[in-house]
């Protein structure tokens, strides 16, 4: 169904905020738009993120949502890491338990939550779209934030720890039945992928 722009937009938003990927066919004639299964086929886009159809009359264009970066622990590596994020575009949540930490003060356009992680976590609507960034201070904090990680669908899933502490943290994750693939997908040592 065709959609003029400001009932386009309405849908789309909160679709996008749902963490939906959107693939939308533009009218460049009447300005209609519409969402289009992903099981249609559809173009090639090119790296504007857009493709041309039926002699420019039409465009092609695939919408992401914003990504959101859920930032586990507010030490002093939080603070870079939440900058860096931002610049990136990322929306982020930044969530420890110790209030002094957790704050909007050193976490500017951030949101902080403080309190048990597990209870936080738990708390927030997740979807495929998340990064996950776990830098709490301890083995203990580290296996409640990786295993509400690994059980939900996510992008991207990092640890920062010392050999032992990231040892220690996937036995526990083995021991509570994940898979050596999925486990596989954890960055410990934390970096890109």
């Amino acid at each position: 169904m065709n959609l003029k722009p400001a009932e386009f937009w309405k849908q789309a938003a909160v679709r996008l905020q749902h963490g939906e990927e959107l693939h939308v066919l533009r009218n460049l004639e009447n300005g209609t738009s519409q969402i289009i299964s992903k099981t249609t086929p559809f173009p090639k886009t090119e790296s504007t993120g857009i493709a041309l159809l039926e002699n420019g009359s039409q465009c092609a264009q695939v919408l992401i949502p914003q990504p959101e970066l859920i930032l586990c622990g507010a030490g002093h590596i939080a603070i870079p890491v939440c900058q860096i994020a931002q610049m990136l575009e990322f929306s982020v949540t930044v969530l420890d338990d110790r209030k002094e930490f957790a704050s909007a003060e050193r976490f500017p356009g951030a949101s902080t939550h403080c309190g048990n992680f597990a209870e936080l976590l738990d708390s927030l609507p997740m979807d495929r779209s998340d990064w996950f960034v776990i830098v709490t201070r301890g083995h203990a904090d580290d296996s409640v934030c990786l295993e509400h990680a690994l059980k939900t669908p996510f992008a991207y899933i990092g640890m920062i720890g010392s050999k032992t502490k990231v040892q220690h943290t996937m036995e526990a994750m083995r021991a509570k039945g994940f898979s050596e693939e999925l486990l596989s997908q954890v960055h410990a040592p934390i970096g890109l992928p």
